[in-house]
Formats: C-alpha cells, sequence, structure tokens
C-alpha cells in the first residue's frame, strides 16, 4: 500500500538516463572514482597557483628600481627638450623676432609645446613617489616565481597523470567532454536534491552495492545531502 511519504519520495533513474553508466557505473567506478577525486582537488590548486603566479608576475616594481627608470626617462625627456631648443634658437642666429615668443615655441603644437615640455621639476615627481603602491624587487620576484613554478610542475605532472585520454571525448582534436565530470555531476546534482545518501540511480545508499557505497565516500558526496529534499528510492517491496 502507498504511503503518504511515497509521494514525496524520488523515482529510481533508470540507466539509460544516466551518461555513461555502462562504461563508469558499478564495479567499474574501482577503476577511476579515487583518481578523479584527487583530481577534483589537484586541479583547483593548479587554477590558484597559476594565478598566483600571474600576480606575482604583475606586481609594480620596487619604488627603487622605479626610481631609477623614471629618472632615466626624466633625463631623456630633459636631452630632447634641448635639443629642441638648440634647433630653435639656431633658426634666429641671423637676428630677427625674438625667439621665445613665437607660436613654434610657445604654440599648442609647437615643437616644445605639451610633448615635450616637463610640467613638473624633479623634486615634485620624488615626492609624488610616496602615494604609490608597494611593488616588488626583482630578485624577490624571481625568488617567489621559482618557487611557485616549482609547485605548479609538480600539480601539473599529477593534474595530467589523472587525465587518460579515454577519459575525454574529442571533435577536432579538442576536447568538448570530459565522461567522468559529467557522470560525476550527474551523481551530485542527484544528491543535492535528496534528503538522504543515494547513488548515482537515485536509490537510498544502504540499497546500492558495496562499490557504490564505496564511491560515494571517496566522492565525499554526503556533505550535499539535502535536508529539504525528496526522500530517496527505494527497491520494490515484495508483497506480503
Amino acid at each position: 500500500m502507498t504511503s503518504p511519504a511515497d509521494y514525496v519520495r524520488i523515482l529510481p533513474t533508470s540507466d539509460k538516463y544516466i551518461p555513461f553508466v555502462s562504461t563508469l557505473g558499478g564495479e567499474n567506478l574501482k577503476y577511476w572514482a579515487e583518481d578523479f577525486q584527487e583530481w577534483r582537488k589537484a586541479k583547483p590548486q593548479l587554477e590558484d597557483l597559476e594565478s598566483e603566479r600571474v600576480r606575482i608576475a604583475n606586481l609594480p616594481m620596487s619604488e627603487s628600481s622605479f626610481m631609477l627608470k623614471v629618472r632615466e626617462w626624466y633625463e631623456e625627456a630633459e636631452k630632447v627638450k634641448i635639443q629642441h631648443l638648440a634647433e630653435h634658437l639656431e633658426s634666429y642666429r641671423q637676428g630677427g623676432r625674438n625667439p621665445f615668443l613665437t607660436d613654434q615655441l610657445l604654440g599648442p603644437l609647437g615643437r616644445l609645446g605639451p610633448a615635450h615640455s616637463l610640467p613638473y621639476d624633479w623634486q615634485q615627481i620624488t615626492q609624488a613617489f610616496q602615494f604609490l603602491a608597494p611593488g616588488i624587487t626583482d630578485k624577490e620576484r624571481e625568488k617567489q616565481l621559482l618557487k611557485l613554478d616549482e609547485r605548479i610542475s609538480k600539480l601539473r605532472a599529477i593534474v595530467e597523470g589523472l587525465q587518460p585520454a579515454h577519459r575525454f571525448l574529442l571533435h577536432q582534436g579538442k576536447i568538448v567532454l570530459d565522461s567522468w565530470k559529467v557522470f560525476f555531476e550527474h551523481w551530485a546534482t542527484l544528491q543535492k536534491s535528496i534528503n538522504a545518501p543515494c547513488g548515482y540511480q537515485a536509490l537510498a545508499l544502504d540499497e546500492t552495492s558495496q562499490t557504490i557505497q564505496w564511491a560515494y565516500g571517496v566522492f565525499e558526496l554526503k556533505s550535499l545531502v539535502n535536508p529539504k529534499g525528496r526522500h530517496p528510492a527505494r527497491q520494490p517491496r515484495a508483497a506480503a
């Protein structure tokens, strides 16, 4: 007889609706579950380290190094300014108008106008440094990148070693589907809708095989149980 609880009990999921169940489900879980779980943990760590490497590589140079560079730019600009002034004065050596009151010298497009003028003196430039964000020395950057590269290399080897070719579906040489991930996400999504541990067919976990129960623990799916979800499916009971 059907009880009220059965109306909120999920129905078993047919194998035909479970992706890759024939190759990944049942006893086949023994051959990939642990590898996939290790990959799931290692892959985000690798991505975090790679992001950290980009951040370190793009940190601004130290104040002292930047000061030297700015000084170099400043002196280069000063030389250009003096050279243009010399060229300008040379054109007035025969006398005539005041060379310092010409549009060529003072105008917005003049050779000594905004393109070559230095509106701040060196003292003002050095004062501006107190408002700059902290940077990093080349030596410290190299040291941190070296450590990160070592950790990235080790993790990348682990991640790539857990990505056998048969795990993926390819199209024109590019990965379009990760069968392990698809199967796992089916199970995880199912568990998020059920209020007690369940197998990938929505059956209560205690009604599944030992291998499925073992894989459930490997995947740490218990953390996804939804207290407000539906009851897991149960095997039909024989009539009394």
